[in-house]
């Protein structure tokens, strides 16, 4: 249901000079809690998604909030009219939303597990509440960034490497996230940028948090996106269907839950 799974985060990226997506999947192990700091309880991050591999083309901005008490939200606009939300509410409510075409999925689970997926402060950022520890991760070092302590992460993988700076104070987002990958060469490549353009502290708008979407099951709402998104990719209609029917299947488990656990 959410961009933070227990156990692991995805991270999406993607290059539009190559028309493929870029994933780089973050795995999270157990691990001892390492130091503690303050967290701000409310605040608000515009960011950009800036596209190395197509001139330092912007790909999307994204918004980052937080309210008082806890709940997160994540709103990425593209900028070809797609937004997308997703929120965690700390009553356990979890909400995908696709304003651009007026649908959304919600489900409640027990708070915990809503934002079990969050990374901790007292963690130093490495870790998430639900017990996962970012696998082939080092901390390396500390930097500030628009006035915010962070802690900065490198992570390496197979021809992928992220380093990102996670600030303490704003609940261990990213105010900045570097993705590179390596050529046949052995040379590094930035792929992908995400810059902090702008911080605001105290309680976001409630828009942030909210969808006027029409509500429907997980795959449902993936099949709307999915054939708005493709409808003018050209693709055979053999193609478009099997493009939709792999992007519901991912979400399989999620229409279980949905029937389980949708709020009244």
């Amino acid at each position: 249901m959410g961009r933070n799974g227990i156990g692991r985060r995805a991270l999406r990226l993607s290059c539009l000079a190559l028309g493929l997506p870029v994933i780089a999947t973050i795995y999270y192990r157990v691990s001892s809690q390492v130091r503690a700091a303050d967290s701000t309880s409310a605040f608000l991050l515009t960011q950009q998604e800036i596209l190395k591999c197509d001139n330092d083309a912007v790909a999307a901005t994204i918004f980052e909030a937080r309210s008082a008490d806890g709940s997160r939200s994540t709103v990425k606009q593209s900028l070809d009219g797609v937004t997308e939300k997703y929120v965690r509410k700390a009553d356990g409510t979890m909400m995908r939303a696709y304003d651009h075409i007026g649908v959304r999925s919600t489900i409640r689970l027990a708070p915990d597990s809503a934002l079990a997926g969050e990374l901790t402060v007292d963690s130093g950022c490495m870790q998430t509440r639900g017990g996962g520890r970012i696998v082939g991760a080092v901390s390396a070092g500390s930097e500030t960034i628009l006035g915010f302590t962070t802690v900065k992460i490198l992570t390496t993988g197979p021809g992928v490497r992220i380093t990102a700076w996670h600030s303490p104070t704003l609940g261990c987002l990213p105010v900045r996230r570097i993705y590179e990958e390596k050529n046949n060469k052995g040379v590094w490549h930035v792929i992908n940028v995400l810059e902090t353009l702008a911080i605001r502290l105290g309680d976001p708008p409630a828009s942030f948090f909210a969808s006027g979407g029409s509500e429907m099951a997980p795959s449902a709402a993936v099949d709307a996106a999915e054939r708005h998104k493709l409808s003018r990719s050209g693709l055979t209609p053999a193609d478009l269907e099997a493009r939709v029917q792999r992007a519901k299947d991912k979400v399989a488990q999620q229409d279980r839950n949905y029937l389980t656990h949708r709020p009244e």
